[in-house]
């Protein structure tokens, strides 16, 4: 959901680039405004989307804040996650559903409702994690091999 709109464009309050932002360090918002750049999740071998509303974590600090401080993912929402290779969820406060992919853009590892507080695997070969709310993989019907894109 857009937290603001300004000349007709809306701006998300998740990690998209490093012009677009919300971190939350040590109990204070520190946000920066650009525009965010949102993504469709498709998984082509299912022929469905699995979130709506992809927003990018590239660099360093986003990549490290990701969804840290925010009460539940939002429902269409997914956090893609690149260069990246594992997750952790400490400090979160809701699981989450992780599908690793490669360079390719096929499912190396679905992981299913990760917990708070759980370390993901860490997996050499992938190039890129994205986060989404826990229940997608299994309503989608997404598994290893799958091929994802992202539009």
């Amino acid at each position: 959901m857009p937290c603001d709109i300004e000349d007709g464009k809306a701006y998300y309050p998740f990690s998209c680039s490093s012009r677009n932002f919300v971190a939350f360090v040590f109990g204070t918002i520190v946000r920066q405004k650009g525009r965010c750049n949102l993504m469709q999740v498709i998984n082509q071998t299912r022929g469905c989307t699995l979130a709506e509303h992809g927003w990018f974590a590239e660099n360093p600090f986003t990549r490290m804040v990701g969804l840290l401080g925010k009460r539940r993912f939002p429902e269409g929402g997914a956090l893609i996650l690149r260069p990246c290779s594992g997750i952790h969820m400490l400090g979160m406060r809701f699981a989450i559903d992780a599908l690793y992919l490669d360079a390719r853009g096929r499912v190396v590892r679905a992981v299913r409702s990760l917990a708070p507080w759980r370390i993901g695997p860490l997996d050499p070969t992938t190039e890129c994690v994205i986060e989404m709310p826990a229940g997608t993989i299994n309503a989608s019907g997404t598994v290893e091999g799958d091929e994802i894109t992202l539009s």
